[in-house]
């Protein structure tokens, strides 16, 4: 069997007020610096918390996003956050997803026979 690669990078990004922020591409330097945010969790608040998400992903246009200002919207940081992290990751579960159909279409056979058992146990009860 073979399997033939052909990744095209794709490039995804988030509008924050009129403003479109590419999301950076995975690599190993920011799941480092995504696993040290997430040591720090506990001694951050929410606010800082997603700062340093912002400013993992955008680095200084981060401050463009949410200038560091008391009255920030702390949801619309938060949803910012979140998409951010969803685009971020979107390629990678888009691969996971398509790996567990090939695992459950690999799996019908089996369980069609276990539904079918089923149906006999059923029927000699």
């Amino acid at each position: 069997m073979k399997k033939t690669v052909d990744y095209r990078e794709k490039h995804h990004f988030l509008s924050v007020d009129g403003v479109d922020y590419e999301i950076p591409q995975r690599t190993p330097k920011i799941e480092e610096q995504l696993k040290d945010h997430d040591a720090k969790l506990d001694d951050m608040t929410e606010y800082e918390a997603n700062m340093s998400l912002l400013n993992i992903f955008f680095g200084d246009k981060a401050a463009e996003m949410f200038p560091a200002d008391k009255e920030i919207n702390l949801d619309k940081l938060n949803m910012c956050v979140q998409y951010a992290k969803a685009l971020y990751f979107a390629d990678y579960y888009e691969q996971k997803d398509a790996e567990h159909k090939e695992e459950l279409k690999r799996a019908e056979p089996i369980l069609d026979k276990a539904n079918d058992i089923l149906k006999l146990a059923e029927k000699i009860k």
